[in-house]
């Protein structure tokens, strides 16, 4: 995470990690696109209160979803992350073998019994996706919640 750095208080380090940061990107994201920014707090019908409005609105809750889409995605986070987050690529390969994995294997469950109809198959299905979505999901939130270490500070020795 960019708080993380103890350099962080300095401009020029700002300047050089923070855009590059899904933080960083994030803020870049609301202040180029959010209309009315006069009116936060008052309600999305008076932030939102023209055509122009409305659709700068539509582009930063599709800017947002790009960001969030290439950092939370199993596969794409492997190729598309940005900076920021405390889950490596090492990381996103395991979450992503893991998911693999556990898809091979609860599809081996099914394998070879008939669904007979439109139910059983829906059925199957979810319990396919639930089986392979759960361990992944939990493993990552274990990864993210995991105390990024301390960048010490390159400006300032704070120990003189």
């Amino acid at each position: 995470s960019i708080i993380a750095y103890e350099d962080i208080i300095y401009k020029s380090v700002q300047e050089e990690k923070l855009w590059g940061d899904i933080v960083g990107k994030e803020i870049k994201y609301i202040t180029d696109h959010m209309p009315n920014q006069h009116r936060l707090g008052e309600g999305i019908k008076l932030v939102a209160s023209t055509r122009e409005a409305k659709q700068a609105l539509c582009v930063l809750q599709f800017k947002l979803f790009k960001a969030y889409l290439r950092n939370d995605h199993t596969l794409l986070s492997v190729f598309q992350r940005t900076a920021g987050t405390n889950f490596s690529v090492k990381q996103r390969l395991a979450c992503f073998f893991m998911y693999l994995c556990t898809i091979m294997v609860a599809t081996g469950t099914f394998y070879g019994i008939e669904q007979s109809n439109v139910v059983q198959d829906v059925i199957a299905s979810f319990s396919i996706s639930l089986v392979g979505t759960l361990p992944v999901m939990i493993t990552k939130k274990i990864f993210e919640k995991a105390k990024p270490e301390i960048e010490k500070s390159t400006k300032h020795n704070l120990d003189e």
